[in-house]
């Protein structure tokens, strides 16, 4: 039986851990799926509204959330409180019900019901011992079964809310000094009842409250989590187009340059083959200059026209003289 009892405790502790990573686990995806779809993944949202500032600044919120659920979790000072002030106004409820027990057990006991005869010979009347036999005969049927249990008997509850005792008068001092130690019995555990009622409804609001909370920290500390991992998601994804936007953008000037390429080289070649032909058209020139201007034939027209001089010089020569000689003497 004892060994069936732990199982159940271990088993309640295990299903209790379980629930909080659950819930916890619950939480963190469904926020995660719900930022990435508002703040990533969907496009009319998508992260280049956010840039890495944004996204760094991220780190207060989540920081902040996780701090305020994780407080929460561990704060539980109070219900501590409230239930060990229940604990001990139950310990002093048990107190009263035995003290109540013993009292109702003191009103039947020896003294009362089996009176020596000392006693009865020192009274002053007979009737005082006939009222010990009268409360015996009363009280006795109230007796607990254990005087000394804290489990208040039936049979106390029964007589003191069915009975007036108050109402009741005995001349008999050692009676009269039971029941005001019965009546004051029966005050203290009511009042102790209410207390212990007032101190159970307390440290079951704060029990309810503390629940509340704590679950709501879970959900704080799942939103954290999944805060923190859209965060990485988003920078991730940032560097990814960043890089992705790098690649394309180096492509680009590729072909670009590429293109400027093919067309230097285009216009390299059109200049080339304007260069040929116009290395052409020189060579043609240079031909029909060199067919023009035949230099064997220079040779001989300067040959011929050396001998003609030489040949006319001496006439040209008296020629001019004669002339001079003729204009000196006009």
């Amino acid at each position: 039986m004892q060994l069936d009892r732990e199982w159940c405790i271990k088993l309640d502790a295990i299903f209790d851990v379980l629930y909080v990573v659950g819930l916890t686990s619950a939480a963190v995806l469904a926020f995660y799926f719900m930022i990435c779809w508002l703040t990533v993944w969907k496009k009319q949202s998508s992260p280049e509204r956010y840039d890495d500032i944004y996204w760094k600044k991220v780190d207060y919120a989540w920081i902040a959330i996780g701090s305020l659920g994780l407080i929460v979790q561990l704060v539980e000072v109070p219900v501590d409180l409230k239930v060990a002030e229940l604990q001990l106004q139950e310990s002093i409820e048990a107190n009263t019900r035995q003290s109540l027990n013993m009292a109702a057990a003191r009103l039947s006991d020896t003294a009362i019901c089996l009176p020596s005869a000392g006693y009865v010979n020192a009274s002053v009347t007979v009737a005082l011992a006939e009222e010990l036999k009268k409360a015996c005969n009363e009280f006795r049927v109230i007796r607990p079964g254990n005087p000394t249990s804290i489990v208040l008997d039936n049979k106390v509850v029964h007589y003191m809310v069915n009975n007036r005792v108050a109402d009741v008068a005995y001349k008999n001092p050692i009676v009269g000094e039971r029941i005001e130690g019965l009546k004051r019995s029966w005050l203290n555990y009511k009042e102790q009842v209410d207390v212990v009622q007032a101190a159970y409804t307390e440290a079951r609001v704060y029990k309810e409250v503390f629940t509340f909370l704590r679950y709501g920290s879970l959900v704080l500390l799942g939103f954290a989590i999944a805060l923190r991992l859209a965060k990485v998601t988003a920078e991730i994804k940032l560097k990814r187009d960043s890089v992705k936007k790098k690649i394309e953008g180096d492509a680009v000037d590729l072909n670009q340059a590429s293109r400027e390429l093919k067309e230097s080289a285009s216009a390299l070649q059109h200049s080339a083959g304007e260069l040929g032909v116009s290395a052409d058209k020189i060579n043609t020139a240079v031909g029909e200059f060199k067919g023009a201007f035949n230099a064997d034939a220079l040779d001989a027209r300067f040959t011929r026209l050396e001998t003609m001089i030489r040949r006319h010089y001496w006439v040209v020569a008296g020629a001019l003289v004669a002339l001079c000689i003729v204009l000196f003497f006009l």
